[in-house]
């Protein structure tokens, strides 16, 4: 028998059988190509995020706040935790590591582009689009560890996404009017950008629950609700209500 570890339970399967996560309803191509998404975002969420951890530190010491670095830490730490409950399953589904992609190079490059607040704003980017990508994922498969995986880390994005939104709106509070304005808007072409990209790369994953136009629509109005969170906190009218730019994450 063999135990996996899946969002605090443990799911057993008989010994010396391959895990079969998509059922007997999938043609070998297309579980391929499943089994290869689930690599490359296993694979993204391995990072170890030296680039954002340095501008953290940076601006840690310069605002003599040691909570604002260790809270990033333990960012990583969780996202880090995600790429092993999926690395574990990958391990007994017989998927293969794989030890990078292009698309995974240019999220990191663009991370590393800029200061502390861009990083966060290209890290809520992959935060908004793994929003929509767990739950395709969570209806392409029929094996209890990984839809427990899949709920695990949707449930932990949605808290990542108001953590990054509270903390772009502290860190870029010198930016002024034209700065965060631009900064909007190249997120959002970097939003469109990735939407298209993304779904190209995993449409046998996004497929089960969504198309070529929805994915992207509903990705941007991710970005958007985050936006007018940021807007909110930013002019000090409110706090950021737990479930304001996670509510399209409740629309199953």
């Amino acid at each position: 028998m063999s135990l996996i570890l899946a969002a605090g339970a443990f799911i057993v399967e008989p010994a010396g059988r391959q895990v079969e996560f998509l059922g007997n309803t999938r043609d070998e191509t297309t579980r391929r190509r499943i089994a290869g998404s689930i690599a490359e975002f296993q694979r993204g969420e391995s990072s170890e995020a030296r680039s954002y951890l340095a501008k953290s530190a940076c601006f840690s010491g310069r605002t003599g706040d040691p909570t604002f670095h260790a809270a990033s830490v333990l960012f990583v730490r969780e996202e880090n935790g995600h790429s092993d409950l999926l690395g574990r399953f990958m391990e007994e589904a017989g998927i293969p590591r794989i030890e990078g992609s292009w698309g995974d190079h240019i999220f990191r490059w663009l991370r590393s582009m800029g200061d502390i607040g861009w990083a966060s704003r290209v890290l809520i980017i992959a935060e908004l689009i793994a929003q929509e990508y767990y739950p395709c994922l969570r209806a392409c498969t029929r094996h209890p560890a990984l839809v427990r995986i899949c709920d695990k880390i949707i449930h932990d994005e949605e808290a990542h996404i108001r953590f990054q939104i509270e903390r772009i709106v502290r860190v870029e509070a010198a930016v002024g009017r034209f700065g965060t304005w631009l900064r909007d808007w190249l997120q959002i072409v970097l939003m469109c950008g990735a939407a298209v990209v993304v779904y190209a790369g995993h449409r046998h994953v996004l497929g089960s629950r969504l198309n070529a136009w929805t994915f992207p629509v509903r990705s941007l109005a991710r970005l958007r609700l985050a936006l007018q969170a940021m807007a909110v906190l930013r002019d000090g009218r409110a706090t950021l209500h737990p479930d304001g730019v996670v509510r399209l994450s409740l629309e199953r």
